[in-house]
């Protein structure tokens, strides 16, 4: 069906309200999996390289931008930027890589005391330098190809981002808080731009610290996601992201 055709959906807040009146072992049996990893793994210097070229380079391409792989490679070890690419792509690259950073040296950060101020370190490390304002959004926000309309007060935006977090706090399981981050923080639209982007970087660092692995979304068709998000979106369902999400943990 046509996006033009379904009808207008507005933010649930009934169900995140929903959600934080639920105890961490309800949220678990909503959203947890059993992820194989041991626990208090860290990565290694070479796993850690290769998420970061990975999921630079998919986390960039999932907005448009037209570095490669390769193109990736060499700009964040040989500093080598990519010809017939423009600065505000190669920027995008470089901030995956700075969030990446942020996230490994400030890693217990990303326990259980999630806060905002950390989410929102993190939305500033992603929008730098490519004309994304910080902070709570203060403009209305449209989806691509979506009837779904999020939020428009900041203030409303703020609660219901203590709310999100108070969720994810309460969750033990990695998949769940992996997950919960995954789609809410989109969902939400806290931010004038790069939600989704911080969203996987907020899912990654929530894996990193609780079992020392992430996700790069490498192989992952960008419209499948799409399509998982517009489901979540419209219709609060969140299957198809976590079949991505357990997916790429089980590569």
């Amino acid at each position: 069906m046509e996006y033009e055709e379904r009808a207008e959906r507005f933010f649930n807040i009934e169900l995140i309200n929903w959600l934080n009146q639920l105890s961490g072992e309800e949220i678990d049996k909503l959203f947890g999996d059993d992820i194989k990893s041991p626990i208090n793994k860290k990565m290694t210097a070479k796993e850690l390289e290769y998420l970061t070229i990975e999921l630079s380079w998919k986390s960039s391409a999932l907005e448009g931008n037209t570095y490669t792989l390769l193109d990736t490679q060499l700009l964040l070890l040989e500093g080598i930027k990519a010809k017939n690419r423009t600065e505000f792509e190669t920027q995008m690259i470089l901030n995956h890589k700075n969030a990446i950073a942020f996230i490994v040296e400030n890693i217990d950060l990303f326990g259980n005391n999630l806060t905002f101020r950390t989410v929102e370190e993190l939305h500033k490390i992603i929008g730098f330098n490519l004309g994304i304002q910080p902070g709570i959004r203060k403009i209305i926000v449209q989806i691509t190809a979506s009837n779904y309309q999020p939020l428009s007060s900041p203030q409303l935006l703020r609660e219901n981002a203590d709310r999100i977090l108070s969720i994810i706090n309460k969750a033990k399981n990695p998949f769940s808080r992996a997950i919960l981050a995954l789609s809410l923080f989109p969902y939400l639209q806290a931010f004038e731009d790069g939600n989704k982007r911080t969203g996987r970087m907020l899912a990654n660092a929530l894996l990193i610290n609780s079992i020392g692995i992430g996700f790069s979304l490498r192989k992952t068709e960008a419209k499948k996601l799409a399509l998982a998000y517009l489901s979540f979106y419209e219709f609060n369902s969140i299957k198809s992201l976590q079949l991505i999400l357990k997916s790429e943990l089980l590569k």
